[in-house]
């Protein structure tokens, strides 16, 4: 039996399933030097305590590891307990993990196309029964056609305020189109925003006023960070809410701090001057 650390344990599940920190940063959207800062236990690379517990726990579920294990032991910086087989096969007491399910081989896709093409032979039948049933439909058509071909231009000319009054009708419509529900945005005290009847597309802008603060939102082109300051006071970052229902904004300094969720201000003076990270769930 022997101490494993954190990152030993992230490490050896990585290699069992024949994984590379590319595939993994494919995979999770997780940079690498994060990725390797976990596996060689640097958790303080990762700005933000909780931001380091997030990439953690994304990462042991990843692997399939024993979530809550892993996050007790980071919580009381304590090691892993392993224990070795005659296979030099490495066992982790502390957690278990589930072998991948080979995948088996499947019929259904052959079962959908034999399917599919039986409903478009049924459809043209049906089709070329119905019109073979119904010969008097031609002769219908030709009679409307005559019909039509007779109108006199008197009928055409009391058509034309119907056509006028159908276009002020649809103007009228389009008008009258309810506009969209201004945010209903909510912060509790487990420093999490929820921004409701949001958008698919939300636009996250941040900027500070004759200040400096370091600034990142996780998932996006701002994940690594960027710090704000008289010359380079802000930045807008666009959030596509059916991709990325949930995100995680990390700042450094509140002081001088503006925040606007779609061009609406938020209301941060409730929370202290220090570095925060917030949770933004779009709903």
């Amino acid at each position: 039996m022997a101490e494993q650390t954190i990152g030993q344990v992230l490490r050896a599940a990585r290699e069992e399933f024949n994984l590379t920190v590319s595939d993994v940063y494919s995979s999770l959207k997780i940079h690498r030097r994060y990725i390797r800062a976990l596996e060689r236990d640097h958790f303080d690379v990762i700005p933000g305590q909780n931001q380091a517990r997030n990439l953690l726990a994304r990462y042991a579920e990843f692997l399939e590891l024993d979530l809550p294990t892993i996050l007790e032991a980071y919580d009381n910086h304590e090691p892993l307990m392993v224990y070795q087989l005659p296979t030099n096969d490495p066992r982790y007491v502390r957690f278990s993990r589930k072998k991948r399910p080979k995948q088996s081989q499947s019929y259904l896709p052959f079962f959908y196309l034999l399917l599919s093409a039986c409903l478009i032979i049924g459809l043209v039948g049906v089709t070329i029964w119905h019109y073979y049933q119904d010969p008097s439909e031609e002769s219908k058509k030709e009679t409307h056609t005559y019909q039509v071909s007779y109108q006199t231009n008197s009928s055409e000319a009391s058509s034309e305020p119907s056509k006028i009054d159908q276009e002020t009708n649809l103007s009228t419509d389009r008008s009258s189109a309810p506009k969209s529900l201004p945010l209903e945005i909510v912060l509790t005290p487990e420093q999490t925003l929820e921004i409701r009847q949001a958008p698919d597309k939300v636009e996250i802008s941040l900027s500070v006023d004759q200040t400096e603060s370091w600034v990142s939102l996780s998932d996006t082109e701002l994940a690594e960070g960027k710090l704000l300051s008289p010359e380079s006071p802000s930045v807008s970052v666009s959030v596509d809410r059916q991709i990325r229902p949930q995100v995680m904004l990390s700042i450094g300094s509140l002081e001088g701090l503006s925040l606007k969720i779609n061009q609406q201000t938020v209301d941060l003076s409730s929370l202290p001057n220090q570095p925060t990270n917030l949770t933004l769930i779009f709903k």
